[in-house]
């Protein structure tokens, strides 16, 4: 995830992030964020909360927030699909 987070006295925020199709539903923990104004690169894990994902469009949104409670958010849709290999 590209993230960009600003906070006056460069603390610490959070990132979130969700996907979901039809019948399947990620979601991670909030993970840490660097609230120094600068863009920041980081992976971030979700885990699976039910259903299994398929072939067609993923719902995912990412979020963002600073310290002090003050959040961005964006949500994008991917078309995805598994090969079978047997």
């Amino acid at each position: 995830m590209k993230y960009q987070c600003y906070s006056e006295n460069d603390d610490y925020g959070s990132l979130y992030v969700s996907a979901k199709q039809n019948h399947a539903y990620y979601e991670s923990q909030y993970d840490h964020a660097y609230c120094d104004g600068d863009w920041h690169y980081q992976w971030v894990e979700a885990d699976n909360e039910y259903g299994d994902l398929e072939s067609g469009r993923l719902r995912v949104s990412a979020e963002v927030k600073d310290y002090y409670g003050n959040y961005d958010h964006d949500r994008q849709t991917y078309k995805i699909r598994f090969h079978d290999h047997h």
